[in-house]
């Protein structure tokens, strides 16, 4: 073979092995996402497990990779605490995630899996009701006592 060649068949082989390579979902999607809190009345205090602060409405960039929990405070309100998960993202995530997997092989399905590209932090956004402190309890309509058969003579 000519040198002309091989030089050809080593630079296809490279090129083809930096594509497996680079076939990564988190050269799509980065390793986080924007995540979102809001509440009902804003302006409460949403503290998370990962040790972010802010006053409602409020967002910051997570991991999507994280599991974390968020409490919501506000003063005359019972706090409220919400765990966020992950989930497969739908649509893109999910079809980048395939591609790299035909594309880039074990390797690059494992650092997807690792940085969390192919999935979406759940719920987002963080919607949070709070509750006044002492609120009574919504009244329950009792039902009224059946009326006894009629007595036959």
């Amino acid at each position: 073979m000519s040198n002309i060649i091989i030089r050809t068949v080593k630079l296809a082989a490279l090129a083809l092995a930096a594509t497996h390579v680079s076939a990564c979902a988190t050269i799509l999607r980065t390793d986080s996402e924007k995540f979102t809190i809001e509440s009902s009345p804003p302006g409460a205090e949403a503290t998370t497990s990962l040790g972010v602060t802010c006053t409602t409405p409020c967002t910051f960039k997570a991991k999507r990779k994280d599991r974390f929990t968020v409490t919501v405070s506000k003063d005359g309100y019972e706090p409220v605490t919400a765990e966020v998960g992950r989930k497969l993202a739908s649509g893109g995530g999910t079809t980048t995630f395939l591609g790299n997997a035909i594309a880039g092989g074990a390797i690059g399905v494992g650092v997807d899996f690792a940085t969390g590209a192919p999935y979406d932090l759940y719920p987002n956004p963080l919607v949070i009701t709070l509750k006044p402190l002492g609120q009574a309890a919504e009244p329950v309509a009792e039902a009224a006592p059946a009326e006894a058969p009629a007595a036959s003579e």
